[in-house]
């Protein structure tokens, strides 16, 4: 979903659910999961000026 948001120009609403995403990866499959780690990557590349 946050990959189609950010596709029509909604980055702002792409980024915030992103963040909750990479929040519950987190506290369901632990920081060093690698679906966490591929979600953090894909909202560190939405970030990007």
């Amino acid at each position: 979903m946050a990959v189609s948001y950010w596709q029509v120009g909604w980055t702002g609403e792409a980024i915030d659910l992103l963040e909750r995403v990479v929040a519950d990866s987190e506290r369901l499959l632990g920081a060093e999961h690698p679906d966490t780690l591929a979600r953090l990557a894909a909202l560190r590349e939405l970030r990007r000026p």
